[in-house]
């Protein structure tokens, strides 16, 4: 009996959530100069570009009518959006692998604000499987998982964890590892962003405005969202405008004795900007309207979702930190104030009415649940002003 034959939705989802994983599993490996995650990543890239070659020959062969190119354009686009985010990740892990040592400010972007990538090892059980954490990667001896369930997780593996900074500390304190070493180098340089040290504050917001944007476009596409596409395009015009900050300030300030990490920050500036631009080619498949068939072909496959809500008069004066959005699975991830964006967010920040937040939440299984979750938001002080479509 032959093997049933792979459909191009299975080979675009599994791209996609590689794709995921390779660009934050990058950012880990240079933060904290670890060449065995950047083989890891530069193994993913070649699962990624294996996959895209296989997308486009199956696609290119199922072509019998003219009616059917827009189809196949679609997802040919959505391919090479994705492979240039998986080589932007390639050139992060290369970085690595030759040995260039990292500046600390990327040490600093990837481990700041309110998601973080962090190591830990697991010293002891899992209680319950953390709602608001992704594993990117177990290492158990010699072996390594990729984007492994919590089921399959055991006490002596080494994993790669992606989620809110609470929620990663108190992961480890639970396990058993600390992680005050890997997060220590930030809190400073974060501190110096806010209290408007110019570089510093350029390098986080550039990290945190990519990270946000990609994974907006997958939502967008994933959800045929018009709306959240269009978001994409105004943070992807930003992150343009940010990669060339960033490069003037960094080679402003140069030092030749540390001429080798400002290589680093360049390579790094790079790579988030080539998020960016993947990320505006996902959102142009939404946008321009030629893909619908291509885009009914992948809807309703993700299991996160976003919100844009607009702060009232009653959280005005308040601190975001004081309001317990986290506390109902929602991750406040950019707020929009007349206009201008605030990426990352700072934790003092206070709240204006008008703010525009964009949250980021893991759908529950029950819609009843999810009606809920919302009607608390707008309980805390909150109006809804954008439900992402296939929510």
């Amino acid at each position: 009996m032959e093997p049933e034959e792979e459909s191009a939705l299975s080979i675009i989802t599994r791209i996609m959530k590689y794709t995921s994983i390779a660009v934050d599993l990058a950012l880990y490996s240079v933060a904290f100069s670890d060449k065995e995650a950047a083989q890891e990543v530069l193994k993913l890239e070649s699962h990624i570009d294996e996959d895209i070659h296989k997308l486009i020959s199956k696609l290119l062969l199922a072509i019998r009518s003219p009616s059917q190119s827009p189809t196949a354009l679609g997802a040919i686009r959505l391919a090479t959006a994705l492979d240039t985010a998986s080589d932007a990740a390639g050139d992060l892990a290369g970085m690595v692998l030759k040995g260039i040592p990292a500046h600390r400010l990327i040490r600093a972007a990837v481990n700041c604000c309110e998601e973080v990538v962090s190591l830990i090892k697991l010293r002891r059980p899992v209680a319950a499987q953390p709602a608001i954490i992704d594993v990117l990667l177990a290492k158990r001896g010699n072996r390594y998982l990729l984007g492994p369930e919590w089921r399959e997780l055991k006490v002596g593996d080494t994993i790669v964890v992606r989620g809110p900074l609470e929620e990663v500390e108190d992961l480890a304190s639970e396990t058993g590892y600390d992680l005050r070493f890997q997060l220590k180098t930030s809190a400073p340089i974060v501190a110096a962003a806010i209290a408007g040290d110019e570089l510093s504050s350029s390098i986080l917001h550039l990290k945190s405005a990519a990270r946000l944007t990609l994974d907006l476009a997958f939502h967008a596409l994933i959800s045929n969202d018009r709306s959240l596409a269009e978001e994409v395009f105004k943070l992807e015009d930003e992150i343009d405008d940010l990669y060339i900050d960033v490069l003037k300030k960094t080679y402003g300030a140069a030092n030749p004795p540390m001429a080798e990490e400002y290589v680093s920050l360049s390579i790094f500036a790079t790579s988030m900007e080539s998020l960016g631009d993947a990320a505006a080619i996902i959102a142009r498949l939404i946008v321009e309207g030629e893909n619908s068939e291509f885009i009914a072909l992948v809807s309703g496959k993700s299991e996160e979702a976003f919100l844009k809500i607009e702060a009232t008069d009653e959280v005005e004066g308040k601190h975001l930190a004081s309001i317990p959005l986290q506390d109902l699975g929602f991750i406040p991830v950019a707020i929009r104030r007349s206009g201008l964006l605030i990426l990352p967010i700072p934790l003092n920040i206070e709240l204006r009415n008008g703010d525009e937040l964009i949250v980021k939440y893991y759908k529950p299984s029950e819609k009843e649940m999810e009606k809920k979750l919302r009607k608390a938001i707008e309980s805390l002080g909150f109006r809804i002003v954008m439900v992402s479509k296939g929510d």
